[in-house]
């Protein structure tokens, strides 16, 4: 014979299996008044600060609990509109069992919370991946074998193939219809213009665009990375960024600009171009071989080695006294995984490359060997890479 007592203890000591528990819920509701828990469930609320109303706020707690616990152990008895109503001594069962449910559900919970140790091999980049949200709001997932696409007088992949979920109105050259390609964590793409402009988009990106250059400037607007090679036109090209504008006949640049650094960076390979802040506040010009930062208002210009910006398209990271804050940044968008710094952190900056097809792993050992530590983890469904002195 079941001891109700006994098991009754040891649920509010959160020593229950699912199985018992569903027994004690059980018992409560066949048992009623007659239950010998239930003058001890009295007795204890008459020591509680709980509330013993007979309220509908009592039963909805108690189904609440009911219907938590079915998710948590599977099927147990459904409740019953009113049920408080029959069982007369059901409100103080409630009371407790809110409490102590309440108590068992959280550690439960927490239990969720629990980081879950990920091996780094296993954690790789999506490679060609990229949705686009059509001037009517419809988003088509991009093919993942293909690495671009072709803006004409219809949309096309690289390799000629159309894209049939476009429909028709969406298809036709027009410079007042918009576009934007947009790339996840972990993804790139490539966008081929009319007049033969390449624009690779980094991952985590975005640009928008119109389906046909018309008018005395060829405008785009992009939000974090791309490489751009502008094509020599009559027109100028126009990149609109954060805080800024791109003006350029025929070029090749790479801008960097996304919504949580601290700068936007635009790195001339070839050509020449024109900086300008909002509002034109302030303007320059970089030639080859330069590089503008944007910090605020403040915008300045420097001669810098450009391969360790624009080594992303050739599938590389390419590190030359990176600080680490900014590689952190760039693992984090490329392998989809949060950062975090636990203690002191030293400034370090990394040197040497790496091919950005390599799993996570492969990067943290070129990383280590500055003295730092990592540890790879998954909570709450978020991979984390946690950075330890």
């Amino acid at each position: 014979m079941q001891d109700w007592d006994a098991l009754y203890t040891r649920f509010l000591n959160r020593q229950c299996s699912a199985d018992e528990i569903r027994q004690l819920l059980e018992h409560f509701e066949r048992e009623g008044d007659r239950s010998e828990l239930a003058e001890r469930i009295r007795s204890e609320l008459a020591n509680s600060e709980l509330s013993v109303t007979d309220s509908p706020e009592v039963e909805a707690a108690y189904n609440r609990i009911f219907q938590q616990l079915k998710v948590e152990i599977g099927a147990v008895p459904a409740p019953r509109q009113g049920l408080h109503r029959k069982l007369r001594w059901l409100p103080y069962a409630a009371a407790v069992l809110v409490a102590a449910c309440g108590i068992w559900l959280l550690t439960r919970q927490e239990a969720h919370h629990v980081p879950q140790p990920l091996d780094a091999t296993t954690i790789k980049p999506d490679g060609n991946r990229a949705t686009l949200t059509l001037a009517d709001g419809r988003v088509v997932d991009l093919d993942p074998g293909q690495a671009g696409i072709t803006v004409g007088d219809y949309l096309r992949y690289d390799d000629g193939s159309e894209l049939d979920a476009v429909p028709a109105d969406q298809q036709g050259a027009s410079a007042e219809v918009y576009a934007t390609l947009t790339t996840p964590k972990g993804g790139t793409y490539r966008i081929t213009f009319a007049d033969s402009t390449i624009v690779w988009l980094n991952a985590a990106s975005t640009l928008t665009y119109p389906l046909a250059f018309d008018g005395a400037e060829r405008v785009v607007e992009l939000t974090g990375e791309a490489y751009f090679d502008v094509q020599s036109q009559r027109t100028p090209f126009i990149v609109k960024s954060k805080n800024q504008s791109i003006a350029v006949l025929g070029t090749q640049f790479n801008v960097s600009a996304y919504p949580d650094d601290n700068q936007t960076q635009t790195t001339l390979v070839r050509g020449r171009v024109q900086v300008s802040t909002v509002g034109n506040a302030a303007s320059l010009q970089l030639h080859s071989g330069e590089q503008s930062s944007l910090t605020g208002t403040t915008l300045t210009k420097a001669t810098v080695d450009v391969l360790p910006f624009v080594a992303w398209k050739e599938g590389l990271f390419s590190f030359n006294g990176t600080e680490l804050k900014v590689v952190m940044n760039q693992l984090s968008r490329w392998y989809d995984i949060e950062v975090v710094f636990e203690g002191d952190i030293p400034t370090t900056h990394y040197f040497g490359d790496i091919n950005r097809q390599d799993p996570l792993s492969n990067v943290l050992d070129l990383l280590e060997t500055s003295g730092l530590h990592f540890r790879v983890e998954r909570t709450d469904n978020v991979d984390r890479l946690v950075v330890m002195p």
